[in-house]
């Protein structure tokens, strides 16, 4: 399973390098764009290089266009999670969000066992579910960081979608996902009440359908990638890519007139716009490589056994990077989160 190993490693690279953002407090909106268009354009010369040896005569036929619209399904949960997420965390806050996200991941495992047949070895089965056991205990630093965060903002809260921040500075978060969908939003407080945002109260229902077309879209996205690997044309995936970064690039151009509501106002534009593109190109390099590397993943690996298994070892190493590179604390559970994440993918490659 090397391909998934390197995804794995990869998203947690792509998890690492937002939190660099975060930390520094680049301007969300430009690292964003930028990440888009360089993966965009990396996957462009993918494309021309692999279509070269036929001479200008690139094949096409069906399986280019569903490789086309399965890509761009993918570009387009890519922003269209970050946005809803950003709705989301005005509601129900930063720890309970990023524990939704994960939920995603039941979407393209639910559809492997439904549509695709596949089914985890007895051995494999209690590795994903130590996997499934992983999770919330690698999300408990995120929670308790989000906590404090939660508490030293709230006599500074700010109306969501304002572009004000909180004195919370660059405190970065867990999660490859999670971390590059929270990285500039203001941080406000859980439940926040009607009569200091200006907002009527959400009922429970619309809670829960916000919640629900989250998880949904965020898995419509791995649910694409398998669906495209089931196809069995290795030959389309230059096309795939280049249609996920694309489309993603062209919905970040979209929202660009919207920028400034996800702006830190601590941060200068000027002043953060060269870094920010900086790191934004490097960010997009490693974009293209992490899902290059899933579609290979794919190819070889059961997405019932992929999915869980890949997001579990992102947190884990993620969780990792953020002790070696800013000194996070790593508490019992997640220790016990990382143990399990370690076992999970020894018991899934027993077979």
């Amino acid at each position: 399973m090397p391909y998934l190993t390197l995804h794995i490693a990869g998203n947690a690279a792509f998890g690492l390098l937002v939190k660099a953002a975060r930390a520094r407090r680049f301007d969300y909106a430009t690292v964003g764009l930028t990440n888009y268009a360089t993966a965009a354009l990396v996957a462009g010369v993918a494309l021309f290089l692999a279509q070269a040896p036929r001479l200008g005569r690139p094949a096409l036929d069906s399986a280019t266009g569903l490789a086309a619209l399965f890509g761009a399904i993918n570009g387009l949960q890519y922003q269209t999670t970050y946005l809803l997420m950003y709705a989301l965390l005005g509601i129900t806050g930063i720890a309970v969000t990023t524990s939704f996200l994960r939920l995603s991941v039941a979407v393209p495992v639910l559809a492997s066992i439904v549509i695709w047949d596949e089914w985890p070895a007895p051995l494999q089965a209690l590795g994903l579910v130590l996997a499934g056991c992983a999770l919330p205990l690698l999300g408990g630093a995120t929670r308790r960081r989000a906590s404090r965060i939660i508490k030293s903002s709230s006599r500074s809260y700010a109306t969501p979608g304002a572009g004000a921040t909180t004195g919370t500075g660059g405190t970065p978060s867990h999660g490859g996902a999670a971390a590059a969908s929270a990285t500039t939003l203001p941080s406000t407080p859980e439940r926040a009440p009607a009569t200091t945002t200006g907002n009527p109260p959400r009922s429970r229902l619309q809670v829960a359908v916000l919640v629900a077309i989250t998880i949904l879209v965020s898995g419509s996205g791995l649910l694409a990638a398998k669906a495209f690997a089931e196809l069995h044309r290795p030959d389309q995936r230059p096309v795939y890519v280049l249609a996920v970064y694309v489309a993603a690039t062209l919905l970040s151009l979209a929202m660009w007139p919207w920028r400034a509501r996800f702006r830190s106002s601590a941060a200068s534009s000027q002043e953060q716009l060269l870094p920010s593109i900086v790191l934004g190109g490097a960010i997009g390099v490693v974009n293209v490589a992490q899902i290059w590397l899933l579609l290979r993943a794919l190819a070889v690996v059961p997405g019932v056994i992929a999915f869980p298994l890949a997001a579990a070892g992102g947190l884990a190493v993620t969780t990792l990077g953020g002790r070696l590179f800013w000194r996070e604390p790593i508490g019992g559970r997640t220790g016990a989160g990382i143990v399990l994440a370690i076992l999970a993918a020894a018991l899934v490659n027993a077979h």
